[in-house]
């Protein structure tokens, strides 16, 4: 059973936002868990989980050539029931759920570029458990990206990229306790053809 509710719009001033509340009970979900003998995960139906969050956006133009971007969720994942043959994590929250992800982008578009621009992006993953008992958790991390690009006559374009601007040591995902490393600081450049 899903609910939600939003709104969408845009100001005078050409700012445009939307907002979205939802809630959702899963029920006979497919759930995973350690084998108690192997440790290997299995996946089970059973349980119920629930899921409530909200989402936020707003893009304004601040001028002609200036525009911010900015996404946010907040959501809570728990299991609503869930008794496994090793354990009861009713009322626990899910593994692997952060509670907070925003993201936050300024452009800057000078028509020099052509209809490129430069970019400066931020990215917040906040902190989420590692394990469905919720004993051990990932700190979340925070990331800067860079990019550019220039078009020029025809379909060409050129771009550049830097993720993880300041090399920050993260985890793509952590679970158990496995962390599987994020990219190190990492440079593209390229030339691409876009298609219409």
């Amino acid at each position: 059973d899903s609910y939600e509710t939003g709104l969408r719009g845009r100001t005078d001033a050409g700012i445009s936002y939307e907002a979205s509340l939802y809630n959702m009970i899963k029920r006979d979900d497919v759930l995973t868990q350690r084998d108690p003998v192997t440790n290997a995960p299995i996946s089970v139906n059973g349980g119920q989980t629930l899921h409530r969050g909200l989402e936020l956006g707003v893009s304004a133009q601040i001028i002609e050539t200036l525009k911010l971007d900015v996404a946010y969720s907040y959501a809570k994942h728990t299991y609503d029931s869930w008794v496994t043959n090793a354990a009861n994590f009713t009322g626990k929250e899910m593994s692997l759920a952060p509670r907070v992800i925003a993201n936050a982008r300024l452009t800057y578009s000078p028509t020099f570029l052509h209809g490129g621009g430069f970019a400066a992006e931020a990215v917040s993953l906040g902190s989420y458990w590692m394990d469905d008992a919720n004993t051990t958790k990932y700190s979340g991390h925070d990331l800067l990206n860079l990019s550019a690009n220039y078009r020029f006559e025809g379909d060409l374009e050129l771009f550049a990229k830097v993720n993880n601007l300041t090399n920050r040591r993260f985890a793509e995902s952590a679970s158990g306790t496995t962390y599987s490393p994020g990219m190190a600081r990492a440079v593209y450049l390229g030339v691409q053809n876009v298609w219409k």
